[in-house]
């Protein structure tokens, strides 16, 4: 990662910490029925979700906001992202019967269901921690979600600015110090350029 990407970060992450400042003063009950409301509504959307995954043979993992939403940091998102084996994806869209299939930045693709649910299927490329991803994923009634040190990594990976960071600040936050460790050892077998990042991110969680 750049230099110049890590300063961004680091002022990013003194922002973060500014707000939090500011925001001390609010009433936790507040905060705790701010997500339990927004908690309602995203498991609404995921039993949506599992709905539109039933037909989904091939090996996957939900990703993105919505297992960011499970771990513990409710996000407003309605599209479905999944992690697929490359091979699998042409297979996947049959599966789901997507249309108005296109291209995505990572090479993979999108598309939408009958029913009018955006799925997104990622398989980034050479990345060897996709089988382990996949198959340590947490069986949920809304599908197979990614665990979540697995899902820290998949927002490192491809990581797209202040949107991703912050999810992973909110993951980070509801581990136990044993799934921290875990998340250390698999940033450094798997991307260990971001293991000083993930330091400074673990180090920033509570605020």
């Amino acid at each position: 990662m750049s230099t110049q990407r890590k300063t961004a970060r680091l002022k990013f992450l003194e922002y973060l910490k500014r707000r939090a400042q500011k925001r001390a003063c609010l009433v936790e009950a507040d905060d705790s029925e701010k997500r339990a409301n927004l908690l309602a509504h995203r498991f609404v959307v995921m039993d949506t979700i599992g709905g539109a995954l039933r037909n989904l043979a091939v090996p996957h993992a939900i990703i993105g906001g919505h297992a960011v939403t499970f771990h513990g940091r409710p996000r407003m998102t309605d599209d479905i992202d999944v992690l697929v084996f490359s091979h699998d994806v042409q297979t996947a869209v049959t599966q789901l019967q997507l249309q108005q299939v296109s291209s995505l930045r990572t090479g993979d693709c999108s598309g939408v269901t009958p029913d009018g649910l955006r799925i997104d299927l990622v398989s980034p490329p050479n990345q060897p921690w996709i089988g382990a991803a996949i198959s340590q994923a947490v069986t949920t009634p809304h599908g197979p979600m990614i665990s979540a040190p697995y899902l820290v990594i998949t927002k490192l990976w491809d990581s797209r600015g202040s949107q991703d960071e912050t999810d992973v600040l909110g993951v980070l936050k509801k581990m136990t110090d044993a799934d921290l460790n875990v998340t250390r050892e698999l940033i450094k077998r798997y991307l260990p350029n971001d293991a000083d990042d993930l330091e400074t991110l673990i180090a920033m969680r509570n605020y």
